[in-house]
């Protein structure tokens, strides 16, 4: 089964240049859930930490960057203990490719994902 989606997504630092903001909107599916996530630089962790907020669900997320593979890693956990676990891999600076699954609070793959994200034309 496969499903196609097709969002629209903006990333601006904060007033203060301390959080990262990502907001998606689906372009295709205009009832869909709106979709935020921020991001800051934990020092001590040397990782991201933040939050998503999908719709009514929130998820606590952790990230880190590798240099050598230009890719950002993501776990995002939910109330519910659900787990979505990703990479980004920057292949240039207009296009990304990501794959990562959704797994139940037993660690099972629920859903495989997988999307590329282009830079839009100014």
């Amino acid at each position: 089964l496969e499903s196609k989606h097709q969002t629209v997504s903006e990333r601006s630092w904060s007033m203060g240049e301390t959080y990262l903001h990502f907001a998606e909107v689906n372009r295709l599916e205009p009832d869909r859930n709106e979709f935020q996530m921020l991001l800051t630089y934990d020092p001590a962790k040397e990782a991201y930490s933040g939050v998503i907020m999908d719709g009514t669900s929130r998820s606590t997320v952790e990230s880190t960057w590798s240099e050598e593979t230009a890719t950002m890693s993501f776990v995002a956990t939910n109330e519910g203990g659900y787990r979505l676990k990703y990479s980004l891999r920057f292949v240039n600076a207009d296009r990304a490719e990501a794959e990562g699954a959704f797994h139940d609070p037993d660690g099972n793959v629920v859903v495989g994902i997988e999307w590329v994200q282009t830079r839009a034309a100014d």
